[in-house]
């Protein structure tokens, strides 16, 4: 799978940021910038193919099917809060991210 090694500005990508650990403590995961046109993870100099696109979400890691879209989520990414990303990586493996992903900030 080609990555998009287009430069883009961040003001440009939808940032998609998994949830604080359950018991509130600790560090904020790093969070994915997604391009909304096409699904790709931005910062690949960070992530390294792993993950190269956003497919979309689904509601639980034993779910094996994307309930909102990657598409979708562009247009509204308050819907995905608390899913599950689901990924594909540059060897076209797909899955499921384990952490819930928080709502977007204003």
């Amino acid at each position: 799978m080609a990555l998009n090694s287009t430069p883009r500005q961040t003001s440009e990508l939808i940032k998609l940021q998994p949830d604080y650990n359950h018991n509130g403590r600790g560090p904020i995961p790093y969070p994915f910038w997604i391009h909304p046109e096409s699904g790709d993870v931005a910062r690949q100099e960070f992530w390294k193919g792993s993950p190269a696109r956003l497919l979309g979400f689904t509601s639980g890691t034993d779910i094996f099917e994307v309930e909102l879209t990657a598409a979708e989520y562009a247009q509204d990414p308050g819907r995905a809060t608390g899913m599950f990303p689901v990924f594909v990586d540059e060897d076209s493996e797909i899955y499921t991210y384990t952490v819930p992903t928080r709502a977007p900030s204003a």
